[in-house]
């Protein structure tokens, strides 16, 4: 019978030929057997950023924004989910961007930012825009607030110090970020509910509390800068509900690999057909167990958090940066106490089984070592430009969908006592028909 002898002496003898190699010659011999490929991607992946960075930036030069404030009236009873419609609303301006407009045009979706802005404790919803996208902008409000009262206004981040050391003005700012990947959801506002009475506890009014508090001379704005992103966390919350429910989690393979495992998968095929007909064996059965967990064996958290991931997932994600500055002047700057009922106020939409906001503290400044000092005022110059800029730049973003964003931003509700909020004080009807015009 025919034996088959594989000789593997040919592995031995280079490898001994390369280990006995000077380093240089060795570094050569790799470059030129292969090594060089991945230079050159990383070259070409760097050339085309380079690229489109610089096409961008020529595109974002001729775009305008505009800022408003929206006020709506006391006596509004609309749930946040008239401002989840809103958000729904705006992810119609994702558009179709071809590879000509990206690549040669450098267009790209400009970001919407919602903020709450608060001067010497009385606050502000501001919204700012693209110029072309004002209407929708306006057009989404009023289709859920038709008395709802909308001003273009000046930038009021623009109308302090910008570079610190300052002689009459300090400074702090910060990120918020999630706890846990993207699937998993905040608390939102139908968690605030109650069951029985269906009574809506707003968890937006300890902020709006909070900032009513601030005294003459502080200022703390908050901002939440959305743009429509791809759905690319759909599948990324698919692995983690997958992996919860024990499935086997697929990913594609290249090309290569998928021929192999292919090539591989047929042989041990023939040899299991062959080996079972020689021994007189039956056809051999693959062992299969189950992929999935029974819903019976999840415990009551596990299956609580599948739901609300599941959730999470039938409604639209965008891509979301959260910042927060606190700014005032000298003789009554108190950045502990501030920084305290803000981050208080977040944590109202965390819970241990979901996700949570919490600070992000690589862009926030900090003295509280001497090393750190040195740091604080370039932190503090670098965090107050984001957020008049309105970039994207510092920590990573993240996805909430458009219920969790209408829960963190939403107009209050008639039962929110906070005294210095901006509203309608008037209701507005329209003029007679038969009015005569001059």
């Amino acid at each position: 019978m025919p034996t088959l002898t594989i000789n593997l002496s040919w592995f031995g003898d280079t490898y001994a030929r390369l280990a006995a190699m000077p380093l240089p010659q060795l570094w050569w011999t790799i470059f030129v057997y292969g090594g060089w490929i991945p230079i050159v991607w990383m070259i070409w992946e760097l050339i085309k950023m380079s690229w489109l960075n610089s096409r961008q930036a020529l595109y974002a030069k001729k775009l305008s924004f505009v800022l408003l404030s929206i006020s709506v009236p006391r006596s509004n009873e609309q749930t946040p989910k008239a401002v989840e419609h809103i958000f729904t609303h705006l992810a119609g301006a994702r558009g179709n961007i071809d590879f000509r407009d990206k690549w040669w045009r450098g267009k790209f979706i400009p970001p919407f930012s919602f903020e709450l802005a608060c001067v010497d404790g009385y606050t502000q919803f501001v919204v700012r825009t693209p110029t072309p996208l004002r209407d929708l902008i306006e057009a989404a409000v009023f289709s859920q607030y038709p008395e709802a009262e909308i001003v273009e206004i000046t930038d009021y981040s623009q109308i302090v110090p910008h570079v610190f050391p300052d002689p009459e003005y300090d400074c702090w700012g910060g990120e918020f970020c999630l706890t846990k990947p993207n699937a998993y959801p905040i608390r939102t506002w139908e968690d605030f509910e109650h069951t029985l009475s269906q009574e809506f506890k707003d968890p937006l009014s300890n902020l709006l509390e909070a900032l009513s508090r601030l005294k003459k001379g502080e200022q703390v704005w908050l901002q939440i800068i959305v743009w429509p992103g791809d759905q690319e966390w759909v599948k990324e919350a698919a692995h983690v509900v997958s992996k919860m429910m024990g499935k086997e989690i697929k990913t594609p393979k290249p090309a290569h690999i998928a021929a192999l495992h292919a090539t591989t998968s047929v042989a041990q095929g023939v040899v299991r057909e062959l080996s079972s007909h020689i021994l007189g064996l039956g056809p051999v059965a693959d062992a299969k167990k189950s992929d999935t967990k029974d819903m019976n064996k999840l415990s009551p958290g596990e299956r609580k958090t599948l739901e609300a991931i599941e959730q999470k997932l039938s409604k639209i994600g965008f891509q979301t940066k959260i910042r927060m500055i606190y700014l005032a002047r000298r003789n009554v700057y108190r950045a502990g106490p501030i920084i305290s009922m803000v981050c208080g106020a977040m944590n109202l939409f965390g819970s241990l089984s979901g996700n949570s906001l919490r600070p992000y503290f690589g862009a926030s400044p900090r003295a509280d070592y001497f090393w750190r000092a040195w740091s604080a005022n370039s932190k503090k110059n670098a965090i107050l430009a984001a957020y008049q800029d309105r970039s994207e730049v510092g920590g990573s973003s993240f996805v909430l969908n458009v219920e969790e964003l209408a829960s963190v931003w939403h107009f209050p509700q008639i039962l929110v006592k906070a005294p210095m909020i901006k509203k309608v004080e008037s209701k507005k009807v329209e003029p007679p028909f038969e009015l005569p015009l001059a």
